[in-house]
């Protein structure tokens, strides 16, 4: 017995030793086939690392040495003065805030991954071992404001960076919670960004706390192995729940139409609830990370280049490994963005399109060599919006056309500063200032700021000319502002406005046992106007308004998205007088409730379905089904809630007010999906078509689309303005699907008139039976228009006015059926007004 005893554990070392040693070779081989991704997580790690207080000077994981780089020194200290220990103090790289509106700092994953953190010491001294590269610098403690350092720092070798000075101001609203992974489990040194510029560190149960300046907040969480995604809460709050959920992973190349690899191609998901991307190694190598579960087709695309992958399933925590895109001749647009003095790259720019459709699409972002690519643009007309850091932004209609390359020229922007002052002479902190041209009556252009702690503010990005400046007080209601009218030929920062008196408002919200209540909204609504507006009280439920003298109401309510009682607390109308004392006012509110939800989501026929995300669309509450299909979601904000159902295999759901103040036990129905091939006849082999959002190479007529529901479907299939229909019943498994394109129409063109004969002004939209845009232009001096080519059937022509913005259905429009092969260059069209036209 002793014997065997003592074999036993002996082969037990030997197992272990094996498994030991297959690890260790794992790892060797990862590292080795890693290359640049690698070299991310070594600096995330150590960002990590740094901010829970561990050695800086360290070799960081990999065997990356840390004494030896470039370093941020630097001491943070309250505005009277002591030091600040144990502050949170983050250096990422620079990012130039934006001229438009209220700057808020937008954090990325590409910045969360080269952020470098630390803590100060008792004497408030930190020191950040970032390496090189330009990094703004921001400060964060509980119970004080967020500190930024205003201009970008440079770290190099060789260079001594500035002695960093960051005051943290007391005050600002506590938000308070725990990141937790899709079990509930708790997830440690996450970090933590908010858009006011703020960090925080997950503790080893997963709970932070941050203070933030606004009423309301964006948090970023961010750790390896996870999707990072954006979560809007309140502040203040004590209890948000945020989940994150495993990342998968996407690994393959890009190859052209000879096999050889293609260097240096952004590939993207295209996915709008988690678009990531990645660029190619010399070996045509990429790298995809953080992805949700679910159904992707990358897309490759660069200024010569453009292909797709045919669609890719992609499971909770995997690696998809293999994945192969070939490319072809591009045909996005590519646009370069250069100073319109020295001609230089504008990097940064970015371009956003105001379609005709009036819907806005996605904002297109340049590279440091100023090229914006626009992506999946059909051609037409839009209203383009283009910004670049220090130069003035520009607005004008312009003609997308697929394949152009154009240059755009950008003047640089001027500055503008100055302070603001109250009616007693006193600096003025939070008054937003604004600055447009003279001739903009409808204020629709122009650029804003804030002021600081000092009343000063600074407007970027000024273009010369004659310019009006508007200045309001924060938390201001109905005042007149201070208007200033002058003409911008340089920079300045000589400007001082004056606000006019008004009086003041001062508030508390508390619960029936007088304890203070943050994170309400309070409204302040003039009796004899239709003026309001509302702000959030504070962790002491506290609240100021400004306004000028008249009566007013306050009300109290939870703000939207957070449970709160069925009616707001109304006060009593308060009078607000033009003297120094101010008035006061105390609302009652009842306590917070929250709502816990559970239930299963099954399939039509009763099955559970597991691995199914449910969650409540933004409020950054989710769970995952167990293998009986079950869910628990904890701390729902409202009796009635919106619930979402995303399965791995592209299956979705939304189920609408549900109420989860019952006992009972929600069953949420997911139709099941599969994936529907078949083949499609009359390609044109050179390029692409679309199934179910999907697109497939052109040189083979087979397809196999993944994600349709399961019942009755439409399928449609689509190349160039091309297009046929199959109406089937998908079932498990699905029948196979033949399409046959039909042969296009000619040239359709026409001329558009008033009832006096006079050419109009204006667009033409070509649109689908069903109401797809196909194609839009601009009708010439002679009210002429004209496409090159048409589907044929059924078609509409749709006419806008250039100062018509009524419902799209309701505009001058004429229905036409082409035959194929046949062109119509006769039709004359007069439109009598905005919402009626007579057709040839």
């Amino acid at each position: 017995m002793l014997r065997s005893s003592a074999l036993t554990s002996h082969r037990r070392r030997i197992r272990i030793a094996l498994v030991v040693a297959l690890l260790a070779l794992v790892t060797v081989v990862v590292a080795f086939l890693g290359g640049s991704p690698a070299d991310e997580r070594v600096d995330a790690r150590r960002s990590v690392d740094a901010a829970k207080g561990k050695g800086a000077d360290r070799e960081a994981e990999g065997g990356v040495p840390l004494a030896g780089m470039p370093r941020l020194r630097g001491r943070v200290f309250a505005l009277e003065g002591p030091p600040i220990a144990d502050a949170l103090v983050c250096a990422t790289p620079w990012t130039t805030p934006r001229s438009a509106g209220r700057w808020r700092w937008t954090p990325t994953l590409a910045g969360l991954l080269a952020t470098v953190c630390g803590r100060s010491d008792r004497a408030g001294q930190f020191a950040l071992a970032t390496g090189g590269g330009r990094f703004s610098v921001r400060a964060s403690a509980i119970g004080w404001r967020p500190a930024i350092h205003e201009a970008p720092v440079a770290v190099a070798r060789g260079l001594e960076p500035p002695t960093i000075e960051l005051a943290l101001e007391a005050g600002g609203r506590t938000v308070r919670g725990r990141v937790v992974d899709r079990f509930g489990g708790p997830i440690d040194g996450v970090l933590i960004a908010t858009d006011d510029g703020a960090f925080a560190l997950a503790d080893d149960e997963g709970a932070f706390v941050v203070t933030a300046v606004a009423s309301s907040i964006v948090l970023v969480p961010w750790r390896p192995g996870y999707v990072s995604r954006g979560v809007l809460t309140p502040a203040p709050t004590s209890d948000l729940v945020v989940t994150m959920t495993p990342e998968a992973v996407i690994e393959g190349r890009v190859i052209d139409a000879e096999g050889r690899p293609v260097v240096g191609i952004d590939v993207r998901t295209g996915r709008r609830d988690s678009e990531e991307r990645a660029s190619t190694d010399d070996r045509g190598a990429f790298r995809l990370t953080g992805l949700l579960p679910g159904v992707v087709q990358l897309r490759a695309v660069d200024d010569d280049h453009d292909g797709s992958s045919r669609p890719l399933e992609v499971a909770l925590g995997s690696t998809l490994v293999g994945v192969e895109i070939r490319v072809g001749p591009s045909e996005v647009a590519v646009w370069k963005i250069v100073d319109a003095e020295t001609h230089e790259p504008c990097a940064g720019a970015t371009v956003a399109l105001h379609g005709p459709m009036r819907a806005y699409l996605p904002e297109f972002s340049g590279d440091e060599a100023g090229v914006v690519r626009l992506v999946d643009v059909p051609p037409g007309d839009y209203e383009v919006t283009i910004r670049a850091p220090g130069h003035v932004t520009m607005s004008d209609e312009v003609l997308v056309d697929a394949g152009e390359d154009r240059r755009i020229t950008l003047e640089p922007g001027l500055t503008i500063a100055g302070v603001v002052r109250d009616a007693d002479g006193e600096l003025v902190e939070g008054a937003r200032v604004a600055l447009r041209a003279a001739e903009d009556d409808g204020k629709k252009t122009g650029i804003a700021a804030s002021t600081d702690r000092s009343g000063r503010f600074t407007l970027r990005e000024a273009a010369p000319g004659a310019s009006i400046v508007e200045a309001t007080g924060s938390a201001t209601l109905a005042a007149q502002p201070t208007t200033l009218a002058l003409t911008i030929t340089g920079d300045r920062d000589d400007l001082e406005l004056t606000l006019p008196a008004v009086g003041e408002l001062r508030g508390r919200v508390v619960d029936d046992h007088d304890a203070p209540v943050g994170g309400v909204t309070v409204s302040l609504r003039a009796t004899e106007s239709f003026a309001a507006m509302g702000i959030g009280s504070g962790d002491d439920g506290t609240f100021v308004f400004h306004a000028p003298p008249g009566r007013y109401t306050v009300e109290a309510s939870w703000r939207r998205g957070v449970a709160g009682p069925d009616e707001p607390h109304s006060g009593q109308p308060i009078e607000i007088a033009d003297t120094r004392r101010p008035a006061t006012v105390v609302l009652r509110i009842e306590a917070r409730p929250r709502y816990r939800a559970r239930g299963r989501v099954v399939d039509p026929e009763g099955a559970p379905m597991a691995d199914v995300a449910v969650s409540v669309p933004g409020a950054g509450i989710d769970a995952l089904t167990d293998a009986a299909g079950r869910f628990v979601l904890e701390g729902l904000p409202r009796p009635q809630v919106n619930l979402s159902l995303d399965a791995s295999d592209g299956a979705r759901a939304h189920h609408r007010d549900l109420d989860v103040t019952g006992e009972g036990a929600l069953e949420l129905v997911l139709a099941g999906v599969v994936t529907v091939c078949g083949e499609v006849h009359g390609l044109d082999p050179t390029g692409t078509f679309t199934i179910g959002g999907y697109r497939f190479p052109a040189d083979t007529p087979e397809f196999c689309a993944p994600g349709i529901p399961l019942g009755p479907q439409t399928l449609v299939a689509t190349q160039g303005v091309r297009s046929a229909s199959a109406s089937i019943d998908v079932v498990d498994p699905p029948p196979r699907v033949t399409f046959t394109l039909a042969a296009p129409a000619g040239p359709i063109a026409g001329h558009v008139r008033d009832p006096e004969g006079v050419p109009a002004s204006g667009h033409v939209w070509l649109r689908r039976a069903d109401g797809q845009m196909i194609a839009t232009t601009t009708l010439d001096g002679d009210g002429g228009f004209s496409f090159a080519s048409a589907p044929s059937g059924p078609v509409s022509l749709v006419f806008r006015w250039p100062w018509q913005t009524s419902a799209v259905d309701r505009w001058p429009r004429i229905d036409v059926d082409l035959a194929p092969g046949a062109a119509r260059r006769d039709l004359e069209w007069v439109v009598t007004g905005r919402l009626s036209a007579t057709s040839p």
